[in-house]
């Protein structure tokens, strides 16, 4: 028969046990916790930007339609052109507008040309700063440099070439001595494809290939306002 002390020693027991193998457990979690966190110190100090661009990393372009929704439109860069990443400064001869690249539905990224802080004409690129990442990189999202081939006109606009959902940045360059062709770098999944396209009109009337080469002619009304006036 087990006395009434004997069961109060036992219970005490089996708590002391318990909470002893509980706390030797969810310790051990902590010290990975507080290792990582330590770790996370460290390489922040040693590259401020690498965190960054890991994190960044992680938004893929047009993965997901569904989250499309939710997706806020960038805020930390816009019209105004004095908000600019630092480090790059913003060439207002060319186009700035909300545009959509990620293939959201919605007009949430925000494109411009830019240029790193002190540098030529030799350095501008076309970059994008995407919807729903605020706070991160700006110009992850972007063409190649005039320097490594890129061809800037600042008869620039932006236009779903390829008929994906997402425009691409497009502009009037010259092909010869007095021939034009409208060409564009079509959005990709992460980055402004390389490989041009060209931007085929049909021949129409001239004000209403400019409202199309610039607008899409996503608006009927517009399109047919232009087209009784060409006629």
């Amino acid at each position: 028969m087990i006395q009434r002390n004997d069961f109060g020693r036992d219970t005490r027991f089996l708590l002391l046990a318990f909470t002893s193998r509980y706390d030797s457990m969810y310790g051990g979690y902590l010290c990975i916790g507080l290792i990582i966190l330590i770790a996370i110190a460290i390489v922040e100090i040693w590259n401020p930007t690498l965190l960054n661009e890991g994190f960044t990393n992680l938004v893929s372009v047009g993965d997901s339609a569904f989250w499309a929704r939710w997706m806020p439109r960038r805020g930390d860069v816009g019209i105004n052109p004095t908000d600019e990443q630092s480090g790059y400064t913003r060439d207002i001869r060319y186009t700035a507008v909300y545009a959509d690249v990620q293939r959201l539905g919605q007009e949430h990224d925000f494109c411009r040309m830019v240029v790193p802080t002190g540098g030529s004409d030799k350095d501008l690129f076309f970059a994008c700063a995407l919807g729903g990442t605020e706070g991160l990189t700006t110009i992850q999202y972007k063409t190649p440099a005039v320097k490594d081939g890129f061809e800037i006109s600042r008869d620039d606009y932006m236009n779903d070439v390829l008929k994906e959902g997402r425009v691409g940045y497009c502009r009037i360059l010259k092909t010869g001595a007095d021939t034009f062709e409208a060409k564009c770098n079509p959005a990709g999944d992460y980055s402004f494809q390389s490989k041009m396209a060209i931007h085929r009109i049909t021949s129409r009337p001239c004000l209403h290939f400019i409202v199309e080469l610039y607008f899409g002619c996503d608006s009927e009304m517009i399109c047919w306002i232009t087209r009784r006036i060409s006629q």
